[in-house]
């Protein structure tokens, strides 16, 4: 009777593991101007789909800055008022404007 539930329970697991799923994983690369990376769907052509967080690098157009603007006066303003009395700004709007004209 051991025997016969010992080579059924065999039989079972073997049984299952012939029928499992198997599959095959593949690293993808990062993408590169970022510190994360989340694939959310992969289509039958093997084109993802995901998302990707902490961008660095990014460009920034800035034609749509009005350095003369009081609300981005006002926010630089904030900003070096923030500053530590050891810390000092090292940028100005003026710079900015020069830097990227």
């Amino acid at each position: 009777m051991k025997k016969t539930i010992l080579a059924a329970s065999l039989l079972s697991v073997l049984s299952s593991t012939a029928f499992a799923a198997t599959y095959q994983l593949t690293e993808l690369p990062r993408h590169e101007n970022s510190k994360n990376t989340f694939i959310s769907d992969v289509n039958e052509s093997g084109e993802v789909i995901g998302a990707a967080s902490s961008l660095f690098n990014t460009a920034i157009d800035i034609s749509y800055l009005d350095f003369e603007s009081s609300e981005l006066e006002s926010l630089y303003s904030r900003y070096v008022s923030s500053l530590t009395s050891n810390e000092e700004a090292t940028f100005t709007l003026e710079d900015i404007k020069k830097w990227c004209g």
